[in-house]
């Protein structure tokens, strides 16, 4: 009975993803796509998806330390990747609650997740807030003082580097 099902839903699923995927080529404009496509520098393209990667492996380092190393590093990547996938997939950041989910088939609490996903929110928006700091405080003095600049950066960027990794 359970396979009747599993087939049911990916058939469904399958009709969608055609029918988005009639749509969406009905819609879009493939000159204009492969004109932006075409000026790509794929140097920068391949810097940012491994920036992208990196990005990820250190989030995910930072909620394995926050379930205190109950999950391998390579499964906690994983389940981070999931986790970003669904954010950018689903909308209103529903996706955030894969990471609840995929959690709790690792036997982590919900409250534990939910804490750990609290937290990793507020600290991204606080180091976001001090980036946006950092960068109010150089326009005001980089074109008088360009070594206050430096000082202002380099102690903002540590502080937030040091909030980043605790």
């Amino acid at each position: 009975m359970k396979l009747k099902w599993k087939i049911a839903f990916f058939s469904i699923c399958l009709v969608f993803t055609i029918l988005f995927l009639i749509d969406l080529s009905l819609k879009i404009n493939f000159e204009f796509l492969s004109f932006l496509f075409s000026s790509v520098n794929i140097g920068f393209l391949f810097v940012a998806i491994l920036i992208y990667l990196f990005m990820n492996f250190l989030r995910a380092l930072r909620y394995r330390k926050f379930y205190e190393y109950k999950i391998k590093l390579t499964k906690m990547f994983s389940i981070n990747s999931y986790h970003n996938y669904l954010n950018h997939t689903i909308p209103y950041r529903l996706g955030e609650f894969g990471l609840i989910y995929f959690m709790k088939n690792e036997k982590i609490e919900v409250t534990k997740s939910l804490s750990a996903l609290l937290f990793t929110r507020i600290l991204d928006f606080s180091i976001a807030g001090l980036i946006f700091f950092d960068f109010s405080i150089a326009t005001i003095f980089v074109f008088d003082h360009p070594e206050l600049f430096l000082i202002a950066s380099s102690i903002i960027g540590t502080i937030s580097l040091i909030g980043f990794f605790l």
